[in-house]
């Protein structure tokens, strides 16, 4: 079985490439930054749930693990658009 670090650096590393428009992180515009987020990882989730099953039986069944990978990659996104700033 896959670890946990490691499925989580693939998700952060996929949603990242599939994250919102950088426009709307440089204007500061959360509200779309939230939901642009939410749609990129949403799609991720189902492509990487179509190919590993007991990633999805965990997801679906541990809604921390969902809050958890949510926050950590909304975080993750928010540290690269700071980096891309400069």
């Amino acid at each position: 079985m896959v670890s946990r670090c490691a499925i989580a650096a693939k998700i952060a590393t996929e949603v990242l490439a599939a994250s919102p428009d950088w426009n709307t992180i440089k204007n500061n515009d959360q509200t779309m930054v939230r939901i642009e987020h939410a749609t990129a990882f949403k799609q991720v989730m189902i492509d990487l749930l179509a190919n590993h099953l007991e990633l999805f039986k965990q997801f679906g069944d541990h809604s921390a693990i969902q809050k958890s990978l949510a926050a950590t990659l909304l975080g993750m996104t928010r540290q690269q658009s700071v980096l891309r700033r400069r």
